[in-house]
């Protein structure tokens, strides 16, 4: 399990970096599917969690994940800070004891769940991020097997409620694994 936690966030990593070269400077004031931001406000959302992440794994206290929320992490070299966030996160999960260490999160969590999060919110919002410059909108389907037994639970949880949108409408019975994680997410596939 853990060896699948740390290759699914490497693969959202990487589907999210192909995105994040294909921004072009006409690209960074383009609404997104969050309708609260922009894409250059969507990409520092994706890249403040690489640096937030890394704190909250690194002191077990969620208060600057909480409080750094609408900080700028990109300044004027958005692919150079996500980059460091990457290294910084990598860092604070090879110093962990073990994934199964409980963590201070939104809620306490083990952190191989806190992570599973991490690629959630990577896989959702690369999907926006790609929606929004008129990229390739497909999710690994393995990202979207793996984090959506979590979501579900965590969207029960009072704690976490406010840190999602709600689902929208209803699904077939037949939609993608994709499709059902974003209708969760509060998208519209």
């Amino acid at each position: 399990m853990t060896e699948g936690i740390i290759g699914a966030l490497a693969i959202a990593r990487a589907e999210f970096e192909r995105r994040l070269t294909a921004v072009t400077d006409a690209d960074w004031g383009r609404p997104t599917p969050c309708t609260e931001w922009n894409v250059r406000q969507l990409v520092n959302h994706i890249v403040s969690h690489e640096y937030r992440y890394a704190d909250n794994l690194a002191t077990n206290n969620s208060e600057y994940y909480v409080a750094a929320r609408d900080d700028d992490f990109l300044g004027d070299d958005p692919h150079g800070s996500w980059l460091r966030g990457v290294a910084l996160l990598d860092e604070a999960i090879a110093r962990l004891d073990s994934l199964d260490t409980t963590i201070n999160f939104l809620l306490p969590l083990p952190a191989r769940d806190v992570l599973l999060v991490r690629v959630f919110e990577a896989a959702v919002h690369t999907w926006d991020l790609s929606r929004a410059i008129g990229f390739d909108e497909r999710i690994d389907e393995r990202l979207a097997m793996l984090t959506y037994p979590l979501l579900e639970r965590m969207i029960q949880a009072p704690a976490t409620q406010a840190f999602f949108a709600p689902p929208q409408g209803t699904l077939p019975s037949t939609a993608t694994p994709r499709d059902r994680l974003l209708h969760l997410a509060g998208r519209k596939p």
